[in-house]
């Protein structure tokens, strides 16, 4: 174990009683190997109603992990953090939503002032100049375009960049470390493959930690308004966090802060065209607002959160032991039959839609959701104003091959002016 994370775990020790868990558990042995199949990459859907006819919750003696599908469980387990912690659950050590109270609330309260729901609308004008740029740019070198590469992948890594304070120039080298990160091999790769791509994950770490460090340095010899100042300033009044905790903050909200936006706006602009509703939303008969919701249940970006068993447990029936590894699939509740009338149907006037968990649920609940909603409403509602129509080009998507975010690697599609 290196340095860094001794030190951040030293500190979590100090702060709270982890009797439950003995060591950090590698990222492949929490990696459900259906999911990995390819065909359950790019739909994962028949797979997760399948398991919630079946075996709601079950157990795989290979992994040590529970897996929970429906709703009302994965609601129970997000929302009591004492009973299933985050702690340790996560290849990047340290960050927020990789800790418990009493390490959770500065580790929160390091982005707060950016990333409510106030500081996200006066971020507006930026954005929306960012998105027109953008568009402007797409729209005129041609009528096909991948919307990931052109929109859906710039947009939200500028504005990460912007509020964290990290040089634009650096978006692509942002982009591909997120993506390393995030990243999971399918089941059926050559061990070489596997190999390649915990080597680049490991790197990308190394590198976003060494960055941070850099940056934190320098700002403490010059504070800047920006998202880093702020998380300096919140390691320096408490004596409960570590610097290197700090760093895993700051790669953690650079790498979720695009990524799943990301894999969000391109879900919606690819449900739109297929479900034929991009006249509807232009029109105002389908509100672009509501839809987006929708999609964020319909097509949830984020596919799985990980938690520990604290103490022995029991859940739908089934004995769950202190220490035990839990996965819940964000993906499968929200298309849970016994909450959501017609699950697989996409519709923006379904009425329960609040239920739906997709930025998850108790003291983890995504802190960028506000952020992400907008920019997926600023991108898509100018996309949808310049253009009069959407097809897609390919008939199947090429999925990202990943267990934790779900969504098209690129959408290649042709406008019509």
């Amino acid at each position: 174990m290196d340095c860094i994370q001794k030190d951040s775990i030293m500190v979590a020790n100090q702060a709270r009683p982890t009797d439950w868990i003995d060591r950090r558990p590698d990222k492949e042995e929490w990696d459900n190997p259906e999911l990995l199949q390819y065909e359950n990459q790019v739909d994962p859907y028949p797979m997760f109603a399948q398991k919630r006819a079946e075996e709601p919750i079950s157990y795989d003696e290979d992994r040590d992990v529970y897996d929970v599908y429906t709703y009302d469980e994965t609601v129970e387990i997000l929302s009591d953090w004492k009973r299933f912690s985050s702690f340790m659950t996560h290849g990047m050590d340290g960050h927020l939503m990789d800790r418990d109270p009493p390490e959770h609330p500065p580790l929160r309260s390091m982005a707060k002032d950016r990333l409510q729901p106030g500081d996200v609308r006066d971020m507006r004008p930026e954005i929306e100049q960012r998105a027109d740029d953008l568009l402007d740019e797409a729209l005129a070198d041609g009528r096909e375009f991948d919307f990931v590469e052109e929109i859906a992948v710039p947009l939200p890594v500028g504005v990460i960049a912007d509020i964290l304070g990290v040089p634009q120039e650096k978006r692509d080298t942002f982009r591909k470390w997120s993506y390393q990160l995030t990243s999971t091999p399918p089941v059926d790769a050559d061990e070489e493959t596997k190999e390649q791509m915990q080597n680049e994950r490991i790197q990308a770490s190394l590198s976003l930690n060494e960055f941070f460090g850099t940056e934190l340095e320098k700002r403490e010899e010059n504070p800047q308004d920006d998202l880093i100042t702020n998380m300096l300033q919140v390691e320096q009044e408490t004596d409960m966090l570590s610097r290197s905790q700090t760093k895993a903050n700051c790669s953690m909200l650079l790498a979720a802060g695009n990524v799943t936006t990301t894999s969000f706006m391109t879900n919606a602009l690819w449900t739109y065209a297929e479900e034929g509703l991009i006249s509807d939303i232009q029109s105002g008969e389908i509100d672009l607002a509501e839809a987006n919701e929708e999609v964020l249940r319909y097509r949830s970006s984020v596919t799985e959160v990980r938690r520990i068993a604290t103490e022995d447990t029991e859940l739908r029936g089934v004995e769950i032991p202190k220490g035990s590894k839990v996965i819940v699939y964000l993906n499968s509740a929200n298309r849970d039959e016994t909450v959501f009338e017609d699950p697989d149907l996409f519709r923006p006037d379904r009425p329960n839609l609040s239920k739906a968990i997709p930025f998850g649920r108790g003291i983890h609940f995504c802190a960028g959701a506000p952020l992400a909603r907008m920019e997926a409403k600023i991108v898509l509602g100018k996309f949808l104003e310049r253009i009069d129509d959407v097809e897609l080009l390919e008939d199947t998507i090429t999925p990202i091959l990943s267990a934790a975010v779900y969504g098209p690697a690129e959408l290649p599609i042709r406008v019509s002016m």
